[in-house]
Parts: C-alpha cells; sequence; structure tokens
C-alpha cells in the first residue's frame, strides 16, 4: 500500500514537472515573439519622433502616422482594389510560370548530363543580369501592359527554381542510382526512389527563395510606365508598314 501511494505520488510530482517545463516554453516562445517585434516597433516610434521633431525628415521619408492615414484612405475610398487585383495577378501567374518552367527545365538539364553541360553556362551569365534592365526590351516585346510585367517576375522567379532544381538533381550520388538499378529497379523507381527525394528540398528551397523575391517584383514590375519617348512593337511595325510619303513637286 505504501510503495502505491509512494509511486503515484512521484508520477504527480513527474507530471508537475513535465507541466512546469511545458509552461516555461511556451513563456519563453512568446518572449522570443515580442523580443522579435520589438527592434521594428523601436524603429517606427523613432521614426516618427524624428518626424515631428525634424521637418526635414517628414519631407524627405513621410512618417509612419502619415503613411498609415494613407492606407486607411485608399481602402476606404477603394481605389486600391484594382491596383491589388493587377499586382496579385501578375505576381500569381508570374510565379507559377517561372517555378513550373524553371522545375522542368532544371530536371531537363540536371538529368540530361550533356543539355546541362551546354546551357547551364549561359543561364548562369544570364542570371547575373539585373532583371529590372531588362524591362525596355520586355516592354518593345510585349508593351506596356500585364505581360511585360508578368515577365519581369517569372524572369525573377525562374532562375532562383532553375539553379535550385539543377543543383538537387546534380547532387545525386551516382552510385545509388547504380545499385537501385542492379536491384531491378525500373526507370519510374529510380526517379521515385532516388531522384524525388534528393531534389524535392532543393526544389522547395527554390521555390521560397523565389516567393520571397516577390516582395520585390512589384516595385521592379510597376516601374513599367509608358513614358512618350518609349518604342513598343506596335510602334515598329505599323513604322515599317507604313508607306512613305510622296513628296510632290
Amino acid at each position: 500500500m505504501d510503495e502505491t501511494t509512494a509511486t503515484t505520488a512521484n508520477r504527480r510530482a513527474a507530471t508537475n514537472r513535465v507541466d512546469r517545463t511545458a509552461s516555461a516554453g511556451r513563456l519563453g516562445v512568446n518572449w522570443q515573439s515580442w523580443l522579435v517585434i520589438l527592434p521594428g516597433l523601436l524603429t517606427i516610434i523613432l521614426w516618427e519622433l524624428a518626424a515631428w521633431h525634424w521637418p526635414i525628415v517628414a519631407k524627405l521619408v513621410s512618417q509612419p502616422s502619415d503613411i498609415a492615414l494613407g492606407v486607411v484612405d485608399v481602402v476606404r475610398s477603394g481605389s486600391i482594389w484594382p491596383h491589388l487585383q493587377a499586382t496579385l495577378t501578375e505576381m500569381a501567374v508570374g510565379y507559377v510560370i517561372g517555378a513550373v518552367t524553371g522545375v522542368v527545365l532544371g530536371l531537363l538539364f540536371g538529368r540530361i548530363k550533356l543539355l546541362g553541360d551546354i546551357f547551364n553556362p549561359y543561364i548562369t551569365l544570364f542570371n547575373g543580369i539585373p532583371k529590372v534592365a531588362l524591362a525596355p526590351v520586355f516592354v518593345i516585346w510585349f508593351g506596356i501592359g500585364l505581360m511585360s510585367k508578368i515577365a519581369i517576375i517569372l524572369t525573377m522567379v525562374f532562375f532562383v527554381v532553375f539553379i535550385n532544381t539543377f543543383a538537387g538533381l546534380r547532387s545525386v550520388n551516382e552510385e545509388y542510382v547504380s545499385i537501385v538499378r542492379i536491384m531491378g529497379a525500373s526507370s519510374l523507381q529510380v526517379i521515385r526512389e532516388v531522384f524525388l527525394p534528393a531534389t524535392v528540398p532543393y526544389i522547395l528551397v527554390g521555390l521560397r527563395a523565389a516567393f520571397l523575391l516577390l516582395s520585390s517584383a512589384p516595385s521592379s514590375a510597376s516601374s513599367l510606365r509608358q513614358p512618350k519617348d518609349w518604342v513598343t512593337s506596335s510602334t515598329i511595325i505599323r513604322e515599317l508598314l507604313t508607306p512613305p510619303a510622296s513628296s510632290s513637286v
């Protein structure tokens, strides 16, 4: 009887210790969350105080209270929703096309060694070109509108996903492939059991990195306005098809 009572007491004490440890862990996580928010909150407070104290700061970088009031105004008036819809459409379409193209070509070039050896240097070279610098080219090809902005976002996403997918497939040890084939695995089984487990983490990292790039994509795409001196493809075609005016004597 005494042994049973002692065992029950020990179990209750152990349960209480586990509960206290779990509560302390949750409290620590909550404090860490507040610590993550704290630098940003202090920056906004100091920014607001500096704008109030030195008017030149408000003229140069505005101030948080004015920005918040502006956001509230455009939300109440409803003028933000068409622009938000256009931006989200550009981001979604560009991301999906760029990600799918990057994964497919990354798998193709990573598996077919000859194609990878031929085209990988060129893709790496083009990846070094600033994507905003391609904006005039896309405007000439697609004109001002949705397609040119989708092309910029697609380009930003494609290279990140392609490089990660290609690297993941090239990291597969060929000895594993040979062992699986010796054991009688078909090509589909080799892909499912060897290539996919090794490549999927790289693909997910590339997709995540490309998704983070989307935060800067709208600003790059929104820089495409229609200045008067920009020439679109339709203007070039029209100039080529228009016969020269005959001069009267």
